[in-house]
């Protein structure tokens, strides 16, 4: 922690360069992070693969939270429910979605419940499903009380458990698909139509979004 007269310094983690200026009693406060989002019990905000309290550099697996319905309180202490815990398996989180009364957090190699369990511990982290992963931070929806998501070469869901998705059309997608531009993939649903839907960038394409392939979880058909 740095305290007295304000410092600046810059933290390198995920390959950008962050930079961040310390003033007394802010030090805590995550300097960086892959996502942030907010918990759906008690309304903590949650830091994933941030910095550590006392280091500027991410690590990318370490999931902090804020004291509950304060963002500006980060340093655990009796008095309050913020904290910090870092996940056991894996190199790196890829990203993460809010559902309900949990949140999932998906590394580079499964999926991690976080649950609020309340004091002292506040939440507890257990391994919801293992060999697969996102293929980007927002490749995940959350339509009809299931979970959507794309991983590197399929689709799966989640209800508890993960299930590979039956899909005609995988050829389609990922023999023409930009693996070096795979963060760039965004789903989205549309409740209407009983649809999720990716938007992804082509092989042949420029490197941005020019693809998608949309999942009907009604009558159970894929279009692209």
């Amino acid at each position: 922690a740095v305290t007295g007269a304000a410092a600046s310094s810059t933290a390198t983690g995920g390959g950008s360069s962050v930079a961040a200026v310390y003033t007394a009693g802010t030090t805590y406060t995550p300097v960086a992070a892959t996502q942030v989002l907010i918990s759906d019990v008690a309304r903590h905000v949650v830091a994933l693969g941030c910095n550590p309290i006392g280091s500027t550099t991410i690590n990318p697996l370490f999931v902090r939270w804020s004291s509950s319905e304060n963002a500006a309180t980060w340093q655990p202490l009796s008095t309050n429910s913020a904290g910090g815990q870092e996940l056991s398996a894996c190199s790196e989180i890829i990203g993460g979605l809010r559902v309900r009364q949990e949140i999932l957090i998906w590394t580079d190699c499964g999926i991690v419940s976080m649950r609020y369990i309340g004091s002292p511990f506040y939440f507890s982290f257990t391994e919801a499903a293992k060999g697969m992963s996102m293929v980007s931070p927002n490749a995940a929806v959350n339509a009809n009380g299931t979970v959507f998501f794309m991983d590197r070469g399929a689709f799966y869901t989640y209800t508890g458990t993960a299930q590979r998705l039956v899909c005609p059309v995988l050829g389609t997608v990922f023999d023409d698909f930009d693996l070096g531009q795979s963060y760039k993939v965004v789903a989205g649903s549309n409740t209407d139509f009983s649809e999720v839907i990716w938007i992804y960038p082509s092989e042949s394409g420029t490197g941005e979004n020019d693809k998608y392939v949309i999942y009907n979880y009604g009558e159970q058909i894929w279009y692209t």
